[in-house]
Parts: C-alpha cells; structure tokens; sequence
C-alpha cells in the first residue's frame, strides 16, 4: 500500500485518534523507538510511552526488544490488525 492511500486509509478510519493515526503512518514498515516516535509528535516521554503502550495493547502496533542494550523496545505498525483496516 503506497503512503497516500494508507493516510487515507487511516484518515477514514473511526477507531483511531489523531494521534493513533501519526504514530501508525510513523511506524508503518520501518521499525521506530519511543523516543523517534516522541520527536515526531513533539510530546514529552511520559506522554508518549503511555499512547504506545494503550496501542500495543489494542493490537495497533507490535513491538521488539532492542538486541543491543535490552531496555528499547522498536515498535513497527501491526498491519495484520482487523482495527486498521490495512490491506
């Protein structure tokens, strides 16, 4: 799927905030850790962590533990989600 019709794609879909939307276009096929993802949005880290942790836990995003330091945690879009509708 080409990045202008998933925007559409996203932007028709209801289960998604505004700022779900971003961080599923964001992450969507390149794998992005929390604090890319906070410099995209421009929140503060306690912030962000809570959004990725509420969408890893409706199935919107899957993530990875970083093999290097073992704390980050690489966060890619779940395109397999029923909720996103991506095909």
């Amino acid at each position: 799927m080409d990045r202008l019709k998933l925007l559409e794609s996203l932007a028709l879909n209801n289960n998604l905030s505004k700022s779900e939307m971003n961080v599923v276009y964001f992450c969507y096929k390149k794998g992005r850790t929390s604090k890319e993802i906070a410099v995209y949005l421009g929140w503060a880290s306690p912030n962000v962590a809570r959004l990725l942790l509420s969408m890893y836990n409706k199935g919107f995003l899957e993530r990875k533990l970083l093999e290097e330091d073992k704390k980050t945690y690489i966060y890619i879009t779940n395109d397999k989600s029923e909720l996103l509708h991506i095909k």
